[in-house]
């Protein structure tokens, strides 16, 4: 491995007298420790680079979902960037072979494998789909050569090559992936301890977890090689126990949609309705064998799907709590349906970035052909064989021309003529969201109006491969419009005419976008659903107390709940959990009831930092004052003990062990401590 070890630390000198570790650009030599490696390698002369692993005394790592996916990414995209250097190439052409395999597993070839594990599962979809939908229609089945020869469907011949492709072997490849862990605890805690490991991991879905980060890595790595832009990512180390938002409104569009939306949530959409293409075009109208036989495939599908979909908010704490699954749907309608749209500015900023330049590539140029060029041939050859089985329903042109272009005609009218009219008459502008369900209709009107002769004779599969490639065509012109609207420089000439067509083919894009945006979210919002359902049937009917979602994830049983209260206490107690320098957080000792405290009041400033108190409010007790004077501990502890509370605290024995443990901590900390309002949260 090219990296110099795991605790951070270089000799300094030694690497000055080889030339140094400086590197010349952020970007490229994202992965600084990795570049010092392959520099020293390749001077020669016996150089190389040891890895220390510190196993027991290990550095800070990442523990939350978020944070580790953060990391990869970070590491995928400086991946990415060393994949094209010199030195790569260089350490390519002089390594002898098991060193250059070494390499290629240590670092660019686990990232690319990833990559292709992502890919492979939506491949074999695709073309499972191509195969059905090019298969002759029920009515028709001599028109199908490859039936006349073998006497198979295209679903058999496709349901072989997935068995033959995710039979038993696919058992071997996940006991395969969990070897080295099994491998390594046994050696280091015995066999016990290594198989119950393993046992939780797959309790805990860990499947799903490295599912997700196979397809972070590979989205990350590939977007690196084909755009670049690789830069410093900031991950933190904290601890998973706060819920994130599901759409992030309030927090500067953080919430778990916004950040892996591109990243997983679209691909996971498309995927889902692929396989329900599928579905439909007969994939599984083969012998009862076959199906069972396919049951590895299935199962490699669900995790698939449930992982690019719900990953993220599985793997969130409390994600099930009904209460703040009800803030998540008001977040979802302000984000989409505000006066402010800040769906638009997350868009824009996130996605569209007018002004940053062309963001494509000659591959991804390949990539949208391969799709939209498989779907044009299935299709017209469907078309070719209807005007040859119905001569007398219309000219062949007819037929092309409404089968094969995309259905944008109603809704661009309707983007470029609807502004102007409100305009000129005077009313208040349409709703971006109004727009989204407007586009949405017509796009399917006008596709219905195209097909609906093939859906008159029952050619389903026909239509259905009409409808994906409409859905093509019209992705493809959306990216034109992303890339249009990325130029450096002005879009189109500054007249009224083009500034009108500009406005029109921006509101068009903005709808569609938005509406992408609204159906995924609302399929994931609402598969959710039916966990908080379950979650308060399990809590309201059963009376079951521990969750099983925060069991499934292993978290703590103790912990079933997590509720968070905010109490005004007076100053002498403020004053007592700041002086010690503490959050102010503490746990009511056994017997006693803070949902009625009997000497919490409402909340008050916190006057302690400025020696001021209210009105009508005893002195500070000693040890307590603003300037608390310096004394150990310990006698802190006794002065305070021997100095009676407040009266308003007598009975709340809460406030006075949380007064007399910061006071027993020292006065340390008080002039730190700003006026304001205090938070409590008792858990």
């Amino acid at each position: 491995r090219m990296h110099y070890g795991h605790p951070d630390i270089m000799n300094m000198q030694y690497m000055m007298q080889q030339g140094g570790v400086s590197k010349a650009t952020k970007t490229v030599n994202l992965s600084e420790d990795i570049f010092a490696g392959m520099d020293f390698t390749l001077r020669g002369e016996g150089r190389h680079i040891q890895h220390s692993e510190y196993f027991h005394v290990s550095k800070g790592r990442d523990l939350g979902f978020n944070t580790v996916l953060l990391f990869f990414s970070k590491l995928s995209a400086g991946t990415g960037e060393q994949l094209l250097t010199r030195q790569m190439a260089r350490l390519g052409e002089r390594l002898s072979l098991p060193q250059f395999l070494t390499l290629y597993y240590a670092h660019g070839g686990f990232y690319l494998t990833q990559f292709l594990l992502s890919l492979c599962v939506p491949a074999l979809v695709f073309i499972w789909l191509v195969v059905l939908l090019d298969a002759a229609e029920a009515d028709f089945p001599a028109m199908d050569p490859r039936f006349a020869q073998t006497k198979q469907s295209g679903a058999s011949v496709m349901a072989q090559v997935l068995v033959g492709q995710y039979g038993w072997l696919f058992l071997l490849f996940i006991v395969a992936g969990a070897a080295p862990l099994l491998l390594e605890t046994w050696l280091q805690a015995g066999l016990f301890a290594a198989v119950s490991r393993i046992i939780k991991q797959m309790m805990s879905l860990s499947p799903l977890h490295f599912i997700f980060q196979a397809k972070v890595i590979g989205s990350y790595v590939s977007n690196e090689i084909i755009y670049g832009g690789a830069a410093y990512v900031s991950t933190g180390r904290g601890l998973p126990i706060e819920r994130r938002f599901f759409i992030g409104v309030k927090n500067n569009n953080s919430g778990l949609y916004n950040d892996f939306a591109q990243l997983a949530f679209y691909d996971g959409a498309r995927l889902l309705v692929a396989v329900a293409l599928v579905v439909a075009a007969g994939g599984l109208k083969v012998t009862s064998e076959l199906r069972w036989a396919l049951i590895w495939w299935f199962l490699a599908l669900f995790l698939t799907l449930t992982s690019w979909l719900f990953a993220p908010f599985i793997f969130n704490p409390y994600q099930f709590n009904s209460s703040k699954f009800k803030e998540d749907w008001k977040d979802w309608r302000n984000f989409f349906l505000s006066e402010s749209v800040p769906w638009k500015s997350w868009y824009e900023k996130s996605q569209l970035r007018p002004g940053s330049g062309i963001r494509s590539s000659p591959a991804s140029v390949v990539g949208w052909v391969i799709f939209v060029f498989a779907f044009y041939v299935v299709l017209e050859n469907k078309i070719h064989t209807f005007t040859v089985v119905f001569p007398n329903m219309g000219t062949i042109l007819r037929k092309y021309a409404l089968g094969i272009l995309p259905p944008v005609v109603l809704s661009g009218c309707f983007c470029l003529l609807l502004p102007l009219l409100l305009e000129r008459l005077s009313r208040r502008p349409m709703p971006l969201f109004g727009f989204v369900i407007a586009v949405l209709v017509l796009d399917s009107v006008e596709a219905f109006l195209a097909l609906w002769e093939l859906l008159g004779v029952g050619w389903w599969n026909t239509v259905l491969a009409g409808v994906i490639l409409k859905y093509a065509l019209v992705s493809s012109l959306l990216v034109l419009c992303e890339c249009a609207f990325r130029f450096k420089g002005p879009v189109a000439p500054e007249n009224a005419c083009c500034q009108a067509l500009k406005d029109a083919c921006k509101l068009w894009l903005l709808a569609h976008r938005m509406a992408r945006d609204v159906l995924v979210s609302v399929l994931i919002y609402a598969f959710l659903a039916i966990g908080v359902c379950g979650d308060w049937f399990r809590r309201e009917v059963i009376g079951f107390s521990a969750s099983p979602h925060n069991l499934l994830v292993y978290r703590d049983p103790g912990h079933p709940t997590h509720t968070t209260e905010e109490v005004g206490l007076s100053s002498q107690a403020r004053a007592g959990s700041f002086l010690a320098g503490g959050t102010g957080s503490f746990v009511a000792p056994e017997g006693v009831d803070l949902s009625q405290p009997s000497g919490l009041r409402a909340r008050e400033p916190f006057l302690a930092a400025s020696g001021q108190r209210p009105s009508g409010e005893a002195a500070a007790p000693n040890g307590l004052s603003a300037s608390p004077p310096r004394r150990p501990p310990v006698a802190a502890a006794k002065a305070h003990a021997a100095t009676p509370p407040p009266a308003d605290f007598a009975t709340d024995a809460a406030a006075v062990a949380a007064t007399a443990a910061a006071a027993s901590r020292g006065g340390a900390g008080a002039a730190r401590r700003p006026s304001g309002e205090a938070d409590f949260a008792i858990d």
